[in-house]
């Protein structure tokens, strides 16, 4: 959870896309790669990454790890 810039929905749509960054972002430094590696990640573990965000508020990234069950 941050209050910073928050996201648009347009922002939001693009926000897992590699060497994306919001209009506000462009301001503070990185690379647009952490998210995408993140969501990957998530992917390979059968999880998923949802987002919370307001532009202007600050925005809200939950984890959510599915149940795994591993066959012998």
């Amino acid at each position: 959870i941050d209050s910073g810039y928050g996201l648009t929905e347009k922002e939001k749509e693009h926000i897992f896309d590699s060497f994306y960054r919001g209009i506000d972002s462009l301001k503070t430094e990185g690379t647009g790669l952490g998210l995408p590696i993140s969501q990957k990640l998530a992917e390979i573990i059968n999880g998923q990454i949802l987002i919370e965000s307001e532009k202007g508020v600050g925005s809200k990234f939950s984890l959510i790890l599915k149940e795994v069950i591993i066959l012998k």
